[in-house]
């Protein structure tokens, strides 16, 4: 399976955060925070984050302007099927077709 993976990111603290020595990474599965946090979402093409950044983003998320950020591709540490979840997040939560990322990956850049 693929070693990409795609996510949205508020496009000036994704920016500034890729341009930093070593790069970052978007967050996987942390069981053991206070709240457990199931990691960031990710899509497995960019039209799909896009389409959930130009549409659903807004009709689900009102604060949020899909202009305001922007579709990242991600090097997933081993590959999707080690490290995203196997489901997309639960039917009928607002984030349609993402799945959660369980490993810590290195953000590449926008796409």
């Amino acid at each position: 399976m693929s070693k990409i993976a795609y996510t949205i990111g508020r496009t000036t603290a994704y920016e500034k955060a890729i341009r930093e020595p070593g790069g970052t990474k978007k967050l996987g599965r942390r069981p053991d925070d206070d709240p457990p946090y199931d990691g960031g979402w990710v899509w497995p093409t960019i039209q799909q984050a896009n389409d959930f950044r130009t549409g659903l983003m807004e009709m689900n998320f009102p604060n949020w302007k899909a202009q305001d950020f922007s579709v990242y591709e991600l090097d997933l540490p081993n590959s999707w099927d080690v490290d995203v979840s196997p489901y997309p997040v639960a039917p009928g939560n607002t984030v349609n077709g993402a799945h959660f990322l369980l490993n810590d990956a290195q953000i590449i850049r926008a796409v």
